[in-house]
């Protein structure tokens, strides 16, 4: 369930996708982490997602 309005997901996703790959790109473009730093966290947070997705009492 989005917090926001199911109606709304059409065109919050494609600007989460936007935003979340930015900030992967710049941080390893500047260096500051590695490829592999960027997709564990990617992984890390699709997990966190999907659980909390799963076992809020609202869904």
């Amino acid at each position: 369930m989005l917090a926001a309005g199911p109606a709304l997901l059409p065109a919050l996703v494609p600007s989460a996708l936007i935003l979340g790959l930015s900030v992967a790109w710049s941080r390893m473009y500047l260096g500051l982490h590695y490829p592999s730093d960027v997709a564990a966290g990617a992984a890390l947070g699709a997990l966190a997602s999907s659980l909390v997705s799963a076992f809020w009492p609202f869904s």
